[in-house]
């Protein structure tokens, strides 16, 4: 590895550590928990519980154990698929969908990517995925863990 290699990994890193403050800060501050504000994030249409697990590539108890929480503060629902009773879907309530939508005004307020132009943003955003190629968001999101606090 390059010595620019190892500069650019170690600039990185301190990043990622700043959004991921960023982002529990934001999650804090809305009331949840970072892995309950991604598993809300991952909800914009009702999803069976294993197709959530998948996508935060992590155990489908974990997401049991987040999903219990969720719907203990009236933020999500479970419903029974109708066309499999077996399979459970998760969905955001209206109070969940307020609770997300402060989430992300919160993030937008605290984020240290305010620094950067929008087109400076979308530059990023598109310069992403090139890092972490996969068809999936990345299964290292912050707090994606059962012992997270609720």
């Amino acid at each position: 590895m390059s010595h620019g290699s190892s500069e650019f990994i170690a600039t990185m890193y301190v990043f990622a550590e700043r959004l991921r403050g960023d982002y529990d800060q934001a999650a804090q501050r809305a009331d949840l928990t970072p892995a309950q504000a991604i598993v809300m994030g991952l909800l914009s249409e009702p999803l069976p519980m294993r197709d959530l697990a998948e996508r935060r590539h992590c155990d489908p108890s974990n997401i049991t154990w987040i999903i219990d929480r969720l719907e203990r503060k009236g933020l999500v629902a479970r419903s029974a698929d109708p066309s499999d009773r077996r399979v459970k879907r998760v969905e955001l309530t209206g109070e969940g969908r307020t609770r997300l939508a402060q989430f992300h005004r919160e993030l937008d307020q605290i984020s240290v990517l305010n620094g950067l132009t929008a087109a400076e943003q979308q530059r990023l955003l598109r310069a992403v995925p090139a890092l972490h190629p996969s068809d999936d968001q990345p299964s290292t999101t912050p707090g994606a863990r059962p012992d997270a606090k609720e």
